[in-house]
């Protein structure tokens, strides 16, 4: 049996059984040629913490001037597109990006998968309508203050009609304060949308098929998603099933949507019983998924030199040393600004309103 050694390069992952659940491989014969070896891989994935942690970044760097004969996957587990003069391989969010066999897409749907997670809406209309009685009325939970500015307008202009129950560090106005530190995380984020009839389900960034666990989690906890982020979203999920953002022109019209199915519990309990993906979606999210493994056993069921992608040679070693010059971070800077950035929008809410 053809052996394996690779390493992944990600804060949570250090053996095997992290990398493969992490990567979500489901092919036992690829799983049962994995061997993990951080000292002398042939297999080198690296993941977005090598754009954002120094560690990381020189890790990965060490691993490309060592290894001409390795091959580098890249995991974009957030909204980039990958620089295919580094990588032999790319594992994306985007749908439409496309180089013969060295990038694919892996759904949301798989990547997401966890145990608590239903798999579809079980809800039928009669039991939908006996819900809204003991809900809230919306949640915000978030802890990243760095996220594209429409997020935070949006908590901003739903507050205008309504208080909006920020639960997490971010803006937060409630007793509680979940925080994204906990391991299971997700399952608490479900719980606590649970309590709410609406969800501000908002990206950190507008993308192309950038769809994360804030949809899903707040499809899980019956509560209807007001979303922002991916364009397309509803080629994936069933539009009747949450609010897009992206269908309306200004966030004074998302709010007026709002308005309409808060004051209207027929409308809300319809929209609450819809399953999440028509069979359509269903059918292409299956067929996505099984393209994502069929990648990862062409990869790994190669010999090594020919599963090689990358350019090499005079300008693409130009190419390396250009990106692997010192690893510079503003991170603290951002963070500065970003606080100051985040009080002044408060600060203008709160006088706009009166409040």
């Amino acid at each position: 049996m053809k052996k394996n050694k690779v390493v992944c390069i990600h804060p949570q992952i250090s053996n095997i059984t992290s990398m493969v659940d992490y990567l979500k491989i489901k092919e036992n014969q690829i799983v049962n040629t994995l061997f993990w070896d951080a000292e002398n891989p042939d297999y080198v994935i690296a993941t977005e913490h090598i754009y954002s942690k120094k560690i990381y970044f020189d890790q990965f760097c060490k691993y490309y001037k060592t290894g001409k004969n390795r091959v580098f996957i890249l995991h974009c587990g957030e909204s980039n597109s990958p620089d295919l003069n580094i990588f032999d391989y790319a594992i994306v969010y985007d749908r439409q990006l496309n180089d013969l066999d060295r990038i694919v897409r892996l759904s949301p749907q798989c990547f997401y998968e966890q145990p608590f997670f239903e798999t579809e809406n079980t809800i039928s209309l009669n039991e939908a309508k006996k819900m809204h009685t003991n809900k809230k009325f919306c949640d915000f939970i978030y802890s990243n203050p760095n996220a594209y500015p429409t997020r935070d307008e949006l908590f901003y202009t739903l507050s205008k009609y309504k208080k909006v129950d920020s639960l997490g560090a971010h803006l937060n106005n409630t007793h509680v304060k979940s925080s994204r530190r906990n391991e299971n995380w997700m399952e608490l984020s479900v719980k606590m949308k649970e309590n709410y009839k609406f969800t501000i389900a908002a990206e950190n960034e507008k993308y192309e098929g950038y769809i994360t666990e804030k949809l899903l989690t707040s499809f899980q906890a019956h509560s209807i998603p007001i979303y922002w982020g991916n364009p397309y979203i509803a080629e994936e999920y069933n539009p009747k099933a949450f609010i897009n953002c992206h269908d309306y022109n200004t966030l004074e019209e998302v709010v007026e949507k709002v308005k309409e199915i808060d004051q209207n519990n027929e409308l809300w309990a319809e929209m609450i019983s819809q399953p999440w993906q028509t069979k359509d979606q269903k059918e292409k999210t299956k067929k996505e998924i099984d393209h994502y493994q069929a990648f990862i056993c062409n990869i790994f069921t190669q010999d090594i030199l020919m599963a090689q992608r990358r350019p090499m040679g005079t300008w693409s070693d130009n190419y390396f040393r250009w990106f692997s010059r010192p690893f510079k971070s503003n991170s603290l800077a951002r963070k500065i600004l970003k606080k100051l950035e985040c009080l002044f929008r408060e600060t203008t809410f709160k006088l706009k309103s009166g409040l």
